[in-house]
């Protein structure tokens, strides 16, 4: 009758075991899933930043294209006369 007994308490700690390695199992791939969607969000992120960036040195380009332009515009077809 020990013996059963003894049988059964291990068997209880082996599914115990089991049930605990299933669970953190499950917490690992929700866990992987989880790193996965913040990298996917991270390299989104990323790109928009680098879209900004290449907005905004362009149109610093244009800007710094657009103002001589302007002023020799002024200079040549209004010659001072223009309200501006």
């Amino acid at each position: 009758m020990g013996q059963c007994l003894a049988v059964c308490v291990v068997c209880f700690r082996v599914e115990e075991e089991v049930t605990q390695r299933t669970t953190v199992q499950k917490q690992m791939r929700e866990l992987e899933n989880q790193v996965q969607e913040v990298s996917e969000d991270l390299e989104t992120e990323k790109e928009a930043r680098n879209k900004a960036e290449k907005q905004k040195r362009d149109l610093g380009e244009v800007s710094s294209f657009h103002l001589p332009l302007l002023s020799l515009y002024l200079t040549l077809f209004c010659d001072g006369l223009c309200p501006l």
